[in-house]
């Protein structure tokens, strides 16, 4: 194989003007997801300082990680059934009634609540991610 080839055929093609929308968009549902599994963390500490809670404290992220799991499993399901586009904005919609609850929270446990459903939301977009690299992208 020449250089020629080898740069045309590289990871360098994913950068092609054709396909930087589709990976921005993938990528960044999955930076949405993978920052989100902790970046509750550094504010939490204010969180229960202003709601209470602190026997709860451990939860949130608990509860994100855990439906994550299980939406990302139903990702290829969901982009299945309902198509890939469709599963992406409901995992976006539901990611987002997540982060309302989260900021409506009058206590730790809504706190708690908020992040299990935006975590499901954050699963189904990482998964779906996953699942569209495999088919919007051409083999190398």
């Amino acid at each position: 194989m020449n250089a020629g080839a080898e740069e045309r055929d590289g990871w360098g093609m994913l950068l092609r003007r054709e396909w930087l929308p589709a990976l921005a968009v993938l990528l960044g549902g999955i930076l949405l997801h993978s920052m989100n599994v902790l970046m509750l963390a550094t504010v939490l500490p204010t969180i229960v300082g202003e709601l209470g809670g602190a026997s709860l404290m451990s939860l949130p992220s608990t509860a994100f990680l855990a439906s994550s799991i299980i939406a990302a499993t139903c990702a290829g399901l969901g982009t299945a059934t309902f198509g890939a586009r469709n599963t992406y904005a409901a995992g976006a919609a539901v990611f987002t009634a997540g982060a309302v609850v989260i900021a409506l929270a009058p206590a730790m446990a809504w706190v708690v609540a908020g992040r299990f459903v935006q975590g499901f939301g954050g699963g189904l977009i990482a998964g779906v991610a996953y699942v569209l690299v495999r088919t919007t992208f051409p083999e190398a």
